[in-house]
């Protein structure tokens, strides 16, 4: 039987790993939007 303090522990170790994969690949795709903007132009 698992404790509340496990469980928050659990989900809280998963929501950081979570938030920096985000933020990991919010970046690549950040580039990419803008460098596709860049080309279109004159």
């Amino acid at each position: 039987m698992q404790t509340l303090f496990d469980y928050l522990t659990f989900t809280k170790g998963w929501t950081y790993i979570v938030a920096g994969v985000l933020l990991v690949t919010f970046i690549p795709f950040y580039l990419f939007l803008t460098e596709r903007e860049k080309k279109s132009g004159p």
